[in-house]
């Protein structure tokens, strides 16, 4: 009988604290996919905060998500259905309403802008993109 190493140990606690088992992942894409179907029919936007420990992949999950809803690039309007932002650190609504535009591949320096023409060009943006679903990543 083999004994297992601190090293070996360690490892296996790694592993342990990032897993998710398969029904909480499940979970959280049948509930990301009942928002999209959903915004699309209610007055008032649904959300949904999706939590966990750094490292569990949280990330990770919500790329892969979002990699099943690429681009459809138009000759008028780009659809994005899905719009994925990673916020940056210590950011105001200004900071964020521009990182948005940048995820729409807005081609125009904002930055002189106020927030509340800002938030406004991103709800058009959207509108025009018809897009269902923002997700934010490292929302503080």
């Amino acid at each position: 009988m083999s004994m297992i190493s601190e090293s070996q140990l360690a490892k296996i606690a790694n592993i342990e604290s990032i897993y998710i088992p398969y029904p909480n992942i499940q979970k959280a894409k049948n509930k990301l996919k009942e928002v999209l179907e959903l915004n699309s029919l209610l007055a008032e936007p649904e959300c949904v905060l999706l939590t966990g420990d750094s490292g569990s992949g949280k990330t990770s999950f919500i790329k892969q998500f979002v990699s099943h809803y690429p681009v459809i690039y138009d000759d008028e309007v780009d659809i994005r259905t899905v719009i994925y932002v990673e916020i940056p650190s210590q950011a105001s609504i200004k900071d964020l309403c521009i990182v948005i535009l940048k995820a729409f591949d807005d081609p125009v320096d904002n930055s002189k802008l106020t927030k509340l023409v800002l938030g406004e060009k991103v709800i058009n943006f959207a509108k025009l993109a018809k897009t269902k679903l923002l997700i934010l990543d490292e929302f503080q």
